[in-house]
């Protein structure tokens, strides 16, 4: 019979791609279920799951996670330790033991080393075929895939074009998941299009841009702001209930382009947990003492972080080596107080080593494997800030 993740003393779940299991003794679940967790906690679930009755469960078919029920059976569980000995447990003792291991998982998590989460960008592959680009995504240190459309990738026409089942095969494939979703064709207003499919294939973000009115100052900005995060209000609803977190970058030339834009953004939507951010550096002052603390005003508004920077820019035909001064490690922007900020607001969202090439639509560099040491340059640089911090 499958065995699916509950948590271990530690907090920890056993199906967590990335997160060391073996740091606590996993109990797992001696059934075709996958246990109940408040939001956040198990990367399994991918921050499905919500605080709800202790006596449902989560079931696992066709790739997807959907709500089902315990019948109330004595004993209600057993449980298999890892050594293969089995114990079963009373309802009583379940709640008990549930009650301990939750109450003691923020505490596990707070102890656990910072890190970021890499998250691959696909449009860094140009158009690459998305065999191509899966193949390499264990060796950038990413645990997911960010689809990109046309013009900076095509990987979204891509699987629209192959058909989501295909698409399902090939991350299976390569032992990969869909994360992200990069859809700033679609807007603030039709960003709600596009959660169906995350919910489908299993991604959990979804980033889009604000649009406008640009230039704005003062209390036209704060109105303006305000009107964009009520507007979001149905999809940040229909996000929440499929499980998707929807990221709103700050970018140049839109609504959300300055600090006091992402301080009103933060401020209107604190209320709602699946709304939130896309930090980027690239679009703000190059000042990293002054970017750290924006992100640490912003606190839990941040819901990803771009690593990337300004360099020379990205508008216009310039030599490789000055356009490759937007990646982390090679430009001037010092990321070691970015990411020591992140640490301090316990920054738990996706991180994307990232760049713009010129013109869009190619890779970075010239070939797949150029393109992933060339990430994995700029990831050594980013761990090693968090190492020294």
């Amino acid at each position: 019979m499958k065995e699916h993740p509950i948590f271990t003393p530690k907090g920890l779940c056993i199906a967590a791609r990335g997160w060391p299991g073996s740091a606590g003794l996993p109990w797992v679940i001696d059934g075709p279920s996958c246990s109940s967790t408040p939001t956040g906690l198990c990367p399994w679930n991918r921050g499905r799951s919500r605080w709800s009755n202790p006596f449902r469960v989560k079931e696992q078919s066709s790739n997807r996670v959907t709500q089902g029920s315990v019948a109330a059976t004595q004993p209600w569980a057993v449980f298999r330790h890892p050594f293969g000995v089995k114990v079963n447990m009373s309802r009583r003792d379940f709640c008990r033991a549930t009650v301990a291991t939750l109450a003691a998982a923020p505490l596990a998590r707070a102890a656990e080393p910072f890190r970021l989460r890499y998250v691959l960008a696909s449009c860094m592959y140009g158009t690459m075929g998305l065999s191509t680009i899966l193949a390499h995504l264990r060796e950038t240190g990413a645990e997911v895939i960010d689809l990109w459309p046309r013009p900076h990738g095509d990987q979204r026409e891509q699987v629209e074009e192959m058909g989501y089942e295909r698409f399902a095969e090939l991350l299976h494939e390569h032992g990969v998941t869909l994360g992200v979703s990069t859809r700033y064709d679609l807007g603030p207003e039709r960003a709600h299009e596009e959660i169906p499919f995350l919910k489908k294939l299993g991604g959990s973000v979804l980033v889009t841009g604000s649009g406008g009115p640009k230039g704005l100052m003062g209390d036209e900005l704060k109105s303006a702001v305000r009107k964009l995060v009520d507007r979001l209000g149905p999809a940040a609803a229909a996000a929440r209930e499929a499980g998707v977190t929807l990221a709103i970058e700050n970018h140049a030339s839109s609504l959300l382009d300055s600090p006091d834009s992402m301080r009103w953004f933060a401020q209107f939507s604190a209320g709602t947990p699946h709304l939130g951010l896309a930090f980027a550096p690239h679009h703000l002052p190059q000042d990293a003492s002054f970017q750290a603390s924006l992100i640490e005003q912003l606190g839990p508004a941040v819901k990803f972080f771009y690593a990337q920077q300004l360099g020379k820019g990205s508008k216009q035909a310039m030599p490789k080596a000055d356009e490759l001064l937007q990646m982390p490690g090679r430009g001037p922007l010092d990321f070691a107080p970015v990411v020591a900020a992140l640490r301090k607001i316990n920054f738990q969202g996706y991180a994307e080593i990232f760049m713009h090439p010129f013109p869009r639509g190619i890779p970075i560099l010239d070939t797949a494997e150029l393109v992933t040491q060339e990430i994995n340059r700029s990831r050594a640089y980013l761990d090693k800030c968090i190492k020294n911090g």
